[in-house]
């Protein structure tokens, strides 16, 4: 099923659901997520996550961090707000998965 939707800052997705199981996404969260974990393993789990949330789409990534980066202040693309966005995006994927089941 594809999951569509527009994140807080307007951008428009089209992704596959399906995320909470899916293996290469959850090995990304944790390293994304880990508190204690060197900075630069957290960043790369962050690229990670949009790499699985994307499902390698390089077109989308491509678009995803130039509507990011279009909307900041400095024309570059900030981490924080990266990672915030994706968070939305999962949410949605994860609401769709939700309904699904509940089918």
């Amino acid at each position: 099923m594809i999951v569509k939707g527009t994140t807080s800052s307007g951008f428009k997705f089209a992704v596959n659901s399906g995320i909470a199981y899916d293996p290469c996404f959850l090995r990304a969260a944790v390293k994304a997520k880990k508190v204690d974990a060197d900075p630069y393993d957290r960043i790369d789990g962050v690229y990670e996550m949009i790499d699985a949330v994307f499902q390698n789409d390089e077109k989308q990534i491509k678009k995803f961090m130039h509507h990011l980066a279009k909307k900041s202040e400095t024309g570059r693309t900030d981490i924080r707000t990266l990672l915030a966005e994706t968070n939305e995006i999962v949410e949605a994927i994860q609401e769709a998965d939700g309904n699904v089941k509940k089918s």
